[in-house]
């Protein structure tokens, strides 16, 4: 990994926060000037392409019950004026849309069954899957307050529960046993086996922050790669098919930037070249092709999502544009090359620099096929705002959280 001198980089940071500012209030002023967001399509409409310290045993953090306040039903995005009649869109959601929880839930994943859900209750500290008739079943009697994240393991036995604290765990709920994480460290992801997890550890000197790994039981942590100042820059990412554990980018032009990729054992991958900042990539199911976003000055800084093949010497090949204003973290993939993404309609300029922005603008849903380019919008029968898209095994239905209530939905596909 190439080494900065620190002092160039704070010079070089501050010319990219001021470029940045300069072009944010361009495209403000762009936007009072007249500029058109794009119309959503219609259902079924298409577009066309365009030296670690170990872990131990001990107690999680965290502060105390976090007073989640219940729902009533119904509470969510509501449809933009002249969308979607209040009479129509009602109809629609109680034909397509089965509301799954009545509390807030968080960080929901697909059980090992690939057909049911399961995720933290933030009203009760509890850790929950649905049953087959959609009833929540307790995958362990213990509470757990205010967990502000959850990092799943592909056998879904296991997670890494992040506190506000900065105290962290990992937890087997198949034998209810936890292991204490150091608090420094941060950005966890499972191996795709399960038995390892990658991390960035972040001393309060950055000639001590160094990408690692740890097995799942918190035992046989090492280094990989010193990242020192570069630490912002690197994404805990492990490839499926085992190839890769991270990423990390650096500057080309304002617009333009180099990705590389890290392997266990300081593999030289080739590199790719991205158009734009706030770079955020996800995984196809086999580790063959990347999804991401990116945003730039020829976006008016929103983000759009890029495609590319993405293993071996085909890195960065086939790299192509999707038309779709939103961020990977808004996707899921259903196989190589399809995509479900949810897509914020009217999404204002700048809100690359500001994601909090799009919180309360509801989502178009849209299937990618992410060879020939083409989007066709699925009907959802009301306006949410979509986050943890998860599609069961079958492709049958798909589940989705609305960011402004929280509460976990099942739509048939």
């Amino acid at each position: 990994m190439p080494t900065f001198n620190p002092r160039k980089v704070v010079i070089i940071m501050s010319i990219i926060l001021l470029v940045v500012a300069a072009v944010f209030i361009t495209v403000q002023v762009l936007k009072k000037a007249g500029v058109v967001a794009p119309t959503p399509l219609a259902p079924g409409q298409v577009i066309g392409p365009g030296g670690l310290p170990q872990a131990g045993t001990s107690t999680p953090g965290g502060v105390g019950p976090g007073g989640a306040q219940r729902l009533e039903p119904g509470a969510g995005v509501q449809p933009p004026t002249g969308e979607v009649s209040p009479e129509a869109a009602a109809a629609a959601r109680e034909n397509k849309i089965q509301d799954m929880i009545e509390y807030t839930s968080s960080n929901p994943t697909l059980a090992p069954d690939g057909s049911g859900v399961q995720y933290y209750d933030m009203a009760d500290n509890k850790f929950y899957k649905l049953n087959d008739a959609g009833q929540p079943v307790a995958m362990t009697q213990k509470e757990f307050f205010n967990v502000q994240n959850v990092v799943w393991s592909p056998n879904k036995n296991q997670a890494v529960l992040e506190y506000p604290d900065q105290s962290k765990i990992i937890y087997d709920f198949a034998t209810d046993k936890q292991v204490t994480l150091p608090s420094h460290w941060q950005n966890f992801q499972f191996s795709p086996s399960g038995n390892q997890l990658v991390f960035k550890s972040l001393g309060y000197d950055p000639d001590n922050s160094w990408l690692g790994v740890v097995s799942s039981d918190g035992t046989g942590a090492r280094t990989i790669e010193k990242i020192g100042a570069n630490a912002d820059k690197v994404i805990s990412s492990w490839s499926p098919n085992n190839q890769t554990v991270a990423m990390y980018s650096e500057g080309v032009t304002f617009d333009k930037k180099t990705v590389y990729f890290v392997g266990l054992n300081g593999e030289n991958f080739k590199s790719m070249t991205i158009n734009g900042l706030g770079f955020m990539p996800l995984w196809s199911p086999t580790g063959s092709r990347l999804l991401y976003s990116v945003y730039s000055s020829n976006t008016n800084m929103k983000p759009l999502l890029w495609t590319s093949e993405a293993q071996g010497e085909a890195i960065g090949a086939n790299l192509k544009p999707l038309n779709l204003e939103t961020w990977a973290n808004k996707c899921t993939f259903i196989s190589d090359t399809q995509a479900y993404c949810a897509v914020p309609q009217n999404l204002p300029d700048g809100a690359g620099l500001s994601p909090t922005s799009a919180d309360d603008i509801g989502d178009s849903l849209y299937l990618v096929d992410l060879i020939s380019g083409q989007s066709t919008a699925i009907d959802t029968g009301n306006v949410y705002n979509m986050t943890n898209l998860l599609v069961t095994n079958d492709k049958k239905f798909i589940y989705f959280t609305d960011k402004k209530s929280g509460r976990l939905y099942k739509l048939p596909l």
